[in-house]
């Protein structure tokens, strides 16, 4: 007998939360269901507590005795795989405190867009840029709408969603790159200006405008982009442009050749482990944060480490320990973050005294002696 084809199993967050078997959607209910789905596949082939599964799925205000309706909410899902053809054991496992979704990173979007930001982000530091144009695009076609989008209002749903369109925004800058070092200058103007539109006081999306006209020949059509940032900027920031913009209009207007498109420091994944040595951030203003597994860095409360800064992007950088040291991930933010006065553009390996600058706020790494 033919061995029978084993089903096809995809889970998609980069739009409303779906879980496909064989390319068909299947019906696994409310809201509910689709939270814990979802929560599952953003830590997939890891263990979710059933505690934590309730304090997403009910914004941190479970029901005293949460554990036999969210049994329910995760048996709506193994009836839609098993309907469907599938061993839903195999996928949506049972294993104490909780449950774990196993299934391989190239069965998730989110996974299939960072591999693909990945080898961009390789291919464009080796000088590759057709290649990185190639993954880029890779990446950006694993979107089909706002990440998400139909469990908006649950606080989980809302701070992943928020980092996911930090680093969409940084994928489509990386790719604009691309297609500048490519020579395609004059090709990305229409997407930059109105991209431009969307984002008003983005001093990197406006830099890529401005380089995009000036590198088509179109150097009034800079000048006036850079105006028009600067008004943009006071107007609704009362900020004056950042000292990389400036540079750039100086340029601009002196008629000198571009710099060369920055190449990321770093940006090899690691995976978390046990091991990682503990670190600690000391401010400029005199406050010491304790590493764990991480911390989020923005202007908005709901981050780990909240710097109450016009400068700062709501969501501005992440802070990570591995096994190998800190890891830092620019979230896409508006105005860039500095290690040792230079702009990182991709994930990037921290060392011990290292001295990060967001906004106006430095603080130096230290790594801990183990006790």
């Amino acid at each position: 007998m033919p061995d029978e084809k084993v089903p096809s199993v995809d889970v998609r967050l980069l739009g409303p939360v779906c879980l496909l078997v064989d390319g068909s959607t299947l019906n696994i209910g409310g809201t509910k269901s689709r939270a814990v789905l979802a929560m599952l596949a953003v830590n997939r082939r890891r263990v979710v507590s059933s505690r934590a599964l309730a304090n997403g799925i009910w914004n941190g205000r479970p029901p005293r005795r949460f554990a036999p309706t969210l049994h329910v909410f995760v048996a709506d899902i193994r009836k839609a795989l098993r309907t469907a053809g599938t061993d839903p054991a195999a996928i949506v496992r049972t294993i104490n405190p909780g449950y774990q979704l196993d299934l391989p990173d190239n069965c998730c979007d989110v996974a299939r867009f960072e591999s693909e930001r990945a080898a961009a982000t390789a291919a464009a530091a080796a000088g590759d840029h057709a290649g990185a144009l190639e993954h880029f695009d890779a990446a950006l076609a694993q979107w089909s709408g706002d990440p998400l989008a139909d469990l908006r209002d649950l606080e989980f749903a809302d701070n992943f969603a928020a980092e996911l369109v930090d680093r969409r925004m940084t994928t489509v800058l990386g790719r604009v790159d691309a297609e500048i070092a490519l020579g395609h200058a004059a090709e990305t103007v229409g997407a930059m200006a109105a991209l431009a539109a969307e984002h008003p006081v983005n001093e990197a999306v406006w830099r890529r405008l401005v380089t995009a006209l000036y590198l088509a020949g179109r150097q009034a059509e800079a000048l006036d982009a850079c105006r028009r940032l600067r008004t943009n900027l006071a107007e609704l920031e009362g900020l004056d442009p950042d000292p990389v913009t400036l540079a750039l209009e100086r340029q601009v207007r002196r008629q000198q050749p571009l710099l060369p498109i920055e190449l990321p420091r770093g940006g090899t994944t690691l995976e978390t482990t046990q091991s990682a040595p503990r670190a600690a951030l000391r401010l400029s203003d005199g406050r010491t944060v304790e590493i764990d597994s991480g911390i989020r860095i923005g202007r908005l409360p709901d981050n780990d480490l909240v710097v109450d800064d016009a400068r700062v992007s709501r969501h501005h950088a992440r802070l990570v320990v591995r096994e190998a040291g800190m890891l830092l991930v620019d979230l896409g933010s508006a105005n860039g973050t500095y290690v040792n006065g230079t702009q990182i553009v991709d994930d990037t390996l921290l060392t011990d005294g290292d001295t990060i600058r967001i906004g106006s706020t430095a603080m130096r790494v230290e790594i801990l002696a183990e006790e």
